[in-house]
């Protein structure tokens, strides 16, 4: 299979709200799909792609799990199996996405973030074989801190990422500030984690919760940090005059 390539650009992790009795709100995603069915995944993601043709994107595309290609998904994003960690040695994990690759209907990327998988760290050797032996895997998305990617994880080595030819970058903060760029912007918001996040967008923007799923916490602006709260303000005020 020959996969479409995806197009060129900024990629924004949208965030997933909750009401308080922690059901869904049904305006996006991001880090709590682990809480979630596989049914509540795909109704996630039948809502977005229903939302996007509704407002006339009918050719944005989606990078998602690889639970529900019939939800509306145009990209499969995939975490290694990392139960056994000791056990699972390169030609585990190579012998892993070849088998997901060479069965998936959609595009594989493949994901290594090791701070979620027991500090598992996907090699470049092994990405590169990957994408040498498998036309069905177009990409890798990198949450580890390394600048050579093709997908980078954070905005701050997006700069070292593109001169090593990156294609792009798939990021939570530009929910927040999808027009600024750089290692000021990810400190500033990797400060406040996942909920924080939301609690962010609530506050400045008007829409969605601060509320988590368990065992995450609601994280409320005022109980941010002084300095994190002056850096947040100092960039919307920058994203609002862009």
């Amino acid at each position: 299979m020959t996969p479409t390539n995806p197009r060129y650009g900024v990629y924004t992790l949208v965030v997933i709200f909750f009401s308080e009795d922690e059901s869904i709100d049904l305006e996006g995603t991001k880090t709590h799909a682990l809480v979630l069915l596989s049914s509540k995944r795909e109704m996630l993601i039948r809502t977005v792609r229903s939302y996007l043709i509704n407002l006339g994107y009918l050719s944005l595309q989606l990078i998602v799990g690889c639970s529900a290609p019939s939800a509306g998904t145009d990209f499969v994003l995939v975490l290694p199996l990392a139960y056994w960690t000791t056990s699972t040695t390169p030609p585990v994990i190579e012998g892993f996405f070849s088998t997901v690759a060479e069965n998936s209907p959609l595009p594989v990327l493949i994901y290594n973030f090791p701070s979620v998988i027991g500090g598992m760290d996907i090699s470049s050797d092994s990405i590169i074989r990957l994408a040498q032996k498998n036309p069905n895997i177009f990409g890798v998305k990198l949450t580890c801190g390394n600048p050579f990617a093709t997908f980078g994880g954070k905005l701050g080595f997006f700069l070292s990422a593109l001169v090593a030819r990156s294609h792009s970058i798939i990021t939570a903060l530009a929910n927040v500030m999808p027009r600024t760029h750089g290692n000021y912007a990810d400190w500033a918001l990797s400060k406040v984690g996942v909920a924080g996040v939301k609690g962010v967008v609530s506050h400045y923007f008007g829409y969605g919760t601060a509320q988590g799923r368990r065992p995450l916490e609601l994280t409320l602006v005022s109980k941010l940090s002084i300095d994190a709260l002056e850096r947040i303000q100092q960039l919307i005020d920058i994203e609002n005059g862009l």
